[in-house]
């Protein structure tokens, strides 16, 4: 293959591979934790800005993380994300997620 040229992909082929299009898919992990894992949060949003000539960023709100009874963040919302813990997302389709940040 030339310098130039690229492969390209159908979109018959990304349709059989994300099941159709059918069921959008989130996997967010902190320190290798998926957020799926952790008590009954809940994501409501999800916001990524990918730049080649800026710097990237991601950014999403948290549900259901307030406790209550002892007026804080549940323990293992703020044991998690801290400053510097390393946050991963992937998105795609059905089961099939790709990282995109």
């Amino acid at each position: 293959m030339g310098l130039f040229e690229t492969t390209g992909t159908t979109y018959s082929e990304l349709a059989e591979k994300y099941d159709n299009f059918m069921v959008p898919a989130m996997k967010i992990t902190v320190d290798k934790t998926d957020t799926k894992q952790m008590s009954d949060i809940y994501i409501s949003s999800l916001s990524i800005q990918l730049s080649l000539e800026q710097v990237c960023t991601a950014s999403f709100t948290l549900e259901k993380v307030y406790d209550w009874e002892s007026s804080s963040l549940q323990s293992e919302i703020k044991n998690k994300f801290q400053l510097g813990s390393i946050v991963t997302v992937e998105l795609g389709y059905g089961s099939k997620t790709i990282k995109v940040w």
